[in-house]
């Protein structure tokens, strides 16, 4: 919420304008908006959650929280933006963010796992950045190598969260 009052005061520009703009478009996330409520075009693609006992009235909730719960994207395009952080962090890519940038971005600051943005998270030998999202009626998550490239989304139209770590751990 912090960041979407930033933006708009520091450029003039609705933070869903910005975002497509600077950060979506750039890194091929071209089925993906902060607007809110979604473009009206896209109606009958968004899926409808589900809560534990029925749909979710209207197929989903319009939050008025821009920056932390007004992403609608799909697994492919969530993929683009976890490439294009892998890319940067070593220095392949700078369409967002430096590696630098990238870099201070995947620090664990609170403790070992709570960097900005993401997660940091060791399993055996290998470090990985994630991030999920709940919303009324849908989970994600989404889990990425900091080393190999490797990475795996999964968006549920559900309030039930558990399948999502099981198909991670698959994964």
């Amino acid at each position: 919420v912090i960041t979407k009052k930033l933006i708009t005061d520091l450029t003039g520009i609705t933070y869903d304008r910005f975002m497509n703009d600077s950060v979506l478009k750039p890194i091929g996330m071209l089925h993906s908006s902060f607007l809110q409520p979604p473009p009206a075009n896209w109606s009958a693609d968004l899926a409808t959650g589900y809560n534990e006992t029925a749909p979710v009235p209207g197929k989903y909730n319009i939050y008025p929280e821009q920056a932390p719960d007004g992403l609608w994207t799909t697994p492919e395009d969530l993929g683009r933006f976890i490439i294009e952080v892998q890319k940067s962090l070593i220095g392949k890519s700078n369409k967002i963010l430096s590696k630098e940038m990238t870099a201070t971005m995947l620090t664990p600051y609170i403790d070992k796992s709570a960097a900005l943005g993401v997660f940091i998270e060791t399993r055996g030998e290998k470090r990985y950045f994630r991030h999920g999202e709940s919303n009324n009626g849908f989970k994600c998550e989404y889990f990425a190598s900091l080393e190999d490239g490797y990475s795996v989304v999964v968006m549920t139209n559900s309030d039930e969260y558990n399948i999502i770590p099981e198909i991670i751990n698959s994964v």
